[in-house]
């Protein structure tokens, strides 16, 4: 991903994953992953597999101050199947990570959240 600036050059964002990519069955989060001097987050999440009965992953970006206390910004609509979201989030704290939860009967999900800071 990249972005543009004046006089059409194109500028590449610093590279940030959230969350790598895996599968997973239970809820989790990934690490704090610390803003720098970027003012805004693009992050895509790649959904290529759920599996389970009624499955739904719920993705959720948190921020905060000091890497210790989370709140959540924003969350990514709810997933049931394999797909792509993008978010772009302005306004955060100092630190960034995504947690998120798993429902249904024996729920699997394989995904990754992955962008860049600008």
């Amino acid at each position: 991903m990249s972005y543009v600036r004046n006089l059409n050059e194109t500028v590449p964002g610093d590279p940030v994953t959230l969350v790598p990519d895996g599968t997973r069955n239970a809820p989790g989060s990934g690490p704090g992953v610390a803003m720098g001097e970027a003012a805004t987050l693009r992050v895509d999440l790649v959904v290529t597999a759920v599996t389970g009965t009624t499955p739904v992953l719920t993705v959720v970006l948190e921020h905060s101050p000091d890497g210790q206390s989370w709140s959540t910004h924003s969350s990514f609509t709810a997933i049931t199947a394999a797909g792509t979201q993008r978010k772009v989030a302005a306004g955060l704290d100092r630190f960034i990570r995504c947690s998120w939860s798993l429902t249904g009967t024996t729920p699997s999900a394989t995904f990754r959240v992955a962008g860049e800071l600008v």
